[in-house]
């Protein structure tokens, strides 16, 4: 289910979805959610559904597997996720959608891992968090592996800096060194984490300029 708030009360909006929503983005003026699920009501969205202020509708076909991330860039919204056919389109993990064609941005003929987990628009570059895999950049065609050299997150942009979390460690990217990696030791975390769960710090937030990595 997903809710609206009016700036008093919330309000359902239609009667929500048979799976999980992952990610919403706000898109050429309708909001379109993303997720887990195959029906919005009663009407097949298959993963991949816009609001039209009354009902859930459905984006084409949707896709034939979870979608993980929606982000609008510019006038396009790219849409990852474990899927290999969205559209209609034999599209792997990462597509590019214009409102009304889905495009190919040839991840998952390049990359080993499983799905695009998390994407994030940095420097005028596109990087993807790939599931099982690594943390990489769209240069041009071609999918450039950062270096993480282990599975990576959830990412934030802040102070002109990207930040992945990932497996025991936060990372920190900058436009001049892309190929090495500042590392934050998750031992940092243990003041504002009383469990000591910092096998995975997938999560990557930020409140009143502390970081939290989370699971």
């Amino acid at each position: 289910m997903i809710a609206m708030w009016d700036g008093n009360q919330w309000f359902p909006m239609d009667s929500g979805f048979t799976g999980t929503v992952r990610s919403l983005a706000f898109y050429n003026g309708e909001l379109y959610a993303g997720g887990s699920f195959r029906f919005a009501g009663t009407t097949v969205v298959n993963g991949l559904a816009k609001w039209n202020g009354t009902v859930w509708q459905p984006v084409s076909t949707g896709a034939d597997k979870t979608i993980l991330k929606l982000l609008v860039v510019g006038s396009d919204l790219m849409i990852a996720g474990n899927f290999y056919n969205i559209g209609g389109n034999p599209i792997e993990y990462i597509a590019r959608y214009d409102g009304t064609s889905f495009y190919d941005l040839n991840i998952g003929s390049q990359l080993w891992g499983l799905g695009a987990y998390e994407l994030a628009w940095y420097h005028n570059k596109l990087y993807a968090s790939v599931l099982y895999d690594d943390l990489y950049y769209l240069n041009g065609n071609t999918w450039v592996s950062v270096g993480l050299q282990q599975e990576s997150g959830k990412m934030l942009i802040l102070n002109d800096t990207l930040f992945v979390g990932s497996q025991t460690r936060m990372y920190k990217v900058t436009d001049n060194s892309l190929d090495t990696l500042s590392m934050v030791n998750a031992d940092y975390f243990d003041t504002f984490n009383p469990l000591n769960l910092r096998d995975e710090l997938f999560s990557v937030d930020e409140y009143s300029g502390i970081f939290k990595g989370s699971e």
